[in-house]
This record gives structure tokens, C-alpha cells and sequence, in this order.
């Protein structure tokens, strides 16, 4: 929960949280939660806190995703992703979390922006990546095929010199495949892309065993 300063408040619970033995960064998101005018019974308004404040917030900009695009229902992966990624970013290592401090175990992704998310809805989304082999060499001339949830194949990309590639898509949840001849084809899925934003996908493809039989007279 954040006051009005956007300053994490004194209350508001913080990350890591550790679950079925994996240490995992929370919250995923902040919202407003310190003097926030609300409802008290029996008839009357006043001035409350806490995350139950918070929480009302994420839950708002969930229903105005699923207002302006009924297509995410029951995608509760993307709807999470698009709130995640279109959030204010604060960078905060006071607690640890990513390298670059997003996400973080006191912001999470940041603090939630409902009108970003809206405009990422009209946005087309960025896969992005590198393809090399198991020993970390880039692989040049892969092929990267995006599926989607039909599995129809929507977009494709052959990667550079040094491995790269990338993609403009709309947003939404789709399979990655990339193959090489002489290697066997790595799948990732799903994937979550969200409009206007850039999702990193690296992808490294195993060398395929060849036997050549030997006969010696």
C-alpha cells in the first residue's frame, strides 16, 4: 500500500515469500492504500488504510481491462502480466529482488496504473531475444515461430548474426518454437505479451546426436 507521496507505507507487508520450497518476490503490485476516502456503516464516508484499501485499486483496473477487452476473461496469466507491466515502476532494493530492482519485494512491479493499462490494450507488443546453442554460442539463421492459442502459426522471425530477433504482435498469450537444422527445437509456453511493452524470450536449442555406423573389414 502507498500514501499520496507514492512512498510505501509503514504497514504495507513485505516480499520474499517462500512457497512449496521456492523463494518468491511479492507483492507483484502496489496500489494506494493510506488515507483513502471509503464507505463506513451504517450510512456514511470517511478516511481509511491498509492493503484492504490497496487492494480495491488492483481489482479496478482489472475490471476496466476486462470491460474494454471481454476477450481476457479467463486469461488470468495475461490480466496479470498486463497489470504487472503497465505499473509505475519503483525501484526499491531494499528488501532484494531483480538485479535492476524491478520487480521488488516492496513494490513489486510497481504501483498500479490503470490508465496505462487501458492504452496498452490498443498497443502492439515486442518478443524479443537471442537463439543460441547449449553452450551459449549464438545460433545464426534460426528459425522463431510464434503460435497461437489455435495453434496457428502468427508471426516469424530468423535471427541475425549474432543470434537476435525480434517480433511485433498484438497482445496476448502465445507458444514460441525456434529451430535450426541439426538441433533439436525448443518450445517455451505460454508467453505473455502485453501492448507496448518489450518481452525478453531467450532460447537455446540442443545439437541433435548424429550416429555414423563404422565397419571395419
Amino acid at each position: 500500500a502507498t500514501n499520496n507521496s507514492d512512498a510505501l507505507a509503514s504497514f504495507s507487508s513485505r516480499g520474499p515469500v517462500v512457497y512449496t520450497g521456492e523463494t518468491m518476490i511479492k507483492p507483484d503490485v502496489a496500489a494506494p492504500g493510506v488515507s483513502v476516502r471509503s464507505s463506513y456503516p451504517p450510512n456514511r464516508y470517511g478516511n481509511s488504510q491498509g492493503t484492504s484499501m490497496a487492494s480495491p485499486h488492483a481489482a479496478a483496473v482489472i475490471a476496466l481491462l476486462l470491460d474494454a477487452a471481454p476477450g481476457l476473461r479467463g486469461d488470468t496469466d495475461l490480466i496479470k502480466a498486463i497489470v504487472q507491466r503497465t505499473s509505475n515502476a519503483v525501484v526499491d532494493l531494499g528488501c532484494g529482488g531483480e538485479a535492476d530492482g524491478i520487480p521488488n519485494n516492496r513494490f513489486g512491479w510497481g504501483i498500479v496504473n490503470a490508465r496505462r493499462a487501458i492504452e496498452s490494450l490498443s498497443q502492439q507488443a515486442t518478443l524479443a531475444g537471442r537463439v543460441t546453442e547449449s553452450r551459449g554460442q549464438p545460433l545464426a539463421d534460426a528459425q522463431v515461430t510464434i503460435y497461437d492459442y489455435k495453434d496457428q502459426a502468427v508471426g516469424s522471425a530468423t535471427t541475425n548474426a549474432a543470434g537476435e530477433y525480434d517480433l511485433s504482435l498484438p497482445w496476448g498469450s502465445y507458444r514460441v518454437e525456434g529451430v535450426k537444422a541439426g538441433y533439436r527445437p525448443e518450445t517455451v509456453t505460454p508467453i505473455h505479451l502485453v501492448g507496448g511493452e518489450i518481452t525478453n524470450q531467450d532460447l537455446s536449442l540442443e545439437s541433435e546426436l548424429f550416429f555414423v555406423p563404422l565397419i571395419l573389414h
